[in-house]
């Protein structure tokens, strides 16, 4: 609703890791709404290195990205954007180059999610005072209330949306008896239940021996 109304968004985010994961859904969401004139501004110093290993360092990829890496065929859509000119990535929002390529309504990638310093600064001060516009945290580290709380009074819609990679115990367990480590390092505080729930044996790393 926000960009059919003409309106920015505003994602403040790390330079890597789950953005690359959000640069492919939102694109994918935009292509099927009708919106693939949006343009996608993803800023950070490190932003044109980030994208470039992205689509090199496979290890850490699903197995149908990292088989994409070793034919002539980027494992990530972002690469694809950045071709056809739909992502556009720049140093900092007074790059050479980035005031000419603006323009609304768009969607900002920057940092940093605390909203302490970086770029989102600049963006949530340009765009506060109006309801058009939108941030949407993403980033579970940081209490959106607390990142927007000196910017107050805000007009802009704030929306809160955590995703959170870390794993629960249910799956460090089966990762675990998947990869059947030789030797494992976990707190020991992990392999116990919880003082205030002792009765909560699926809160704990279970013995490898």
């Amino acid at each position: 609703m926000t960009l059919r109304s003409g309106g920015c968004v505003l994602i403040p985010c790390y330079p890597s890791g789950v953005v690359y994961d959000l640069f492919e859904c939102l694109s994918t969401h935009l292509d099927k709404s009708g919106l693939t004139q949006i343009p996608l501004f993803f800023i950070s110093p490190v932003a044109e290195t980030s994208l470039a290993y992205s689509n090199i360092l496979a290890e850490w990829l699903s197995t149908g990205k990292q088989n994409k890496v070793y034919l002539p065929e980027e494992p990530f859509p972002h690469a694809f954007l950045v071709k056809n000119s739909r992502l556009k990535h720049f140093t900092s929002a007074w790059a050479e180059g980035f005031s000419t390529e603006y323009r609304q309504p768009c969607v900002v990638f920057c940092g940093h999610p605390s909203l302490r310093f970086g770029d989102a600064v600049h963006f949530v001060q340009m765009w506060g005072n109006s309801p058009q516009h939108t941030i949407i945290f993403t980033e579970p580290d940081f209490p959106y209330l607390e990142a927007l709380a000196p910017f107050q009074p805000l007009a802009m819609k704030a929306v809160h949306c955590p995703i959170d990679t870390s794993l629960n115990f249910t799956q460090a367990n089966k990762l675990i008896r998947d990869l059947k480590p030789e030797n494992l390092v976990v707190p020991e505080s992990y392999t116990q239940p919880p003082y205030t729930a002792p009765h909560r044996l699926d809160l704990v790393i279970e013995s490898t021996g």
